[in-house]
């Protein structure tokens, strides 16, 4: 039996990934979805918000608009809710939080 030659290798053509800015909103740029940690910090501000501790004004001052404006865009992301554990919070936050706004005075503008 013959042997056939083998072809000579391509060489690795892989192109860079394009850096995008973090996700949690910091503005860091990052060639995945999250600067290195971010993605902890930023569950961190989730739990903080489900649980009651801090509202997202709260955050947004603290931590500034991005940063809240991250955390509820994770908070509408059910898979990423379920995968960290935090969908049924999540579920019951967003009710007490309809709740609050219909007990709510309404103020009188006029």
């Amino acid at each position: 039996m013959t042997k056939l030659a083998s072809l000579p290798s391509l060489p690795s053509v892989s192109s860079p990934r394009p850096q995008v800015a973090c996700f949690c909103g910091c503005g860091r740029l990052t060639t995945r979805t999250f600067a290195p940690g971010h993605d902890a910090r930023l569950k961190g501000g989730v739990v903080r918000v489900v649980r009651g501790l801090m509202t997202l004004r709260e955050v947004a001052d603290v931590m500034g608009k991005p940063f809240a404006d991250a955390i509820r865009k994770v908070m509408a992301d059910t898979a990423r809710m379920r995968a960290w554990g935090l969908e049924a919070e999540v579920k019951a936050a967003r009710k007490a939080e309809v709740k609050a706004e219909a007990e709510a005075p309404v103020e009188n503008v006029g």
